[in-house]
């Protein structure tokens, strides 16, 4: 009779047991995002056109305007201009921009520039907010 009992008392216990874990699991957090029902935000904004100045032009005034097509799903732009292609000697960065043109002014003679313009679609899944870059560069004359 013993034996029964403690049988009935090991299995009530793990039974219990059981049901609070699966009640735990619910509240623990995945590794995994959820599956996103709207696809449309798992959709990075597409690469802008660079239009001026073209790639590897020399620029002979000491201002350049920057300019690049508009992106109509990005929200606004990440730009970068700098005097490494690494982007490690920023002369401006703006994370927020939300014109098609930037002028540069200052340019120092005989250097290179490098600029590059992603567009940002800020209400997106995490991971697909901001685009692709796409880079350029110019040389001051």
């Amino acid at each position: 009779m013993k034996l029964n009992t403690l049988v009935m008392a090991v299995l009530s216990l793990v039974l219990f047991s059981g049901a609070a874990h699966a009640a735990e699991e619910e509240k623990i957090p995945t590794l995994f995002p959820p599956k996103l029902a709207d696809h449309s935000k798992s959709t990075r904004p597409p690469q802008a056109v660079l239009l001026e100045p073209k790639p590897l032009a020399a620029v002979t005034t000491a201002d350049v305007t920057l300019k690049w097509n508009a992106i109509p799903t990005a929200d606004h732009y990440v730009l970068q201009v700098a005097t490494d292609p690494n982007f490690k000697w920023p002369v401006y960065v703006d994370l927020n921009y939300k014109e098609t043109s930037y002028d540069v002014k200052g340019l120092q003679k005989g250097q290179f520039y490098f600029w590059r313009v992603a567009g940002v679609k800020a209400d997106n899944t995490p991971g697909y907010t901001q685009g692709f870059y796409t880079s350029s560069s110019f040389e001051a004359k």
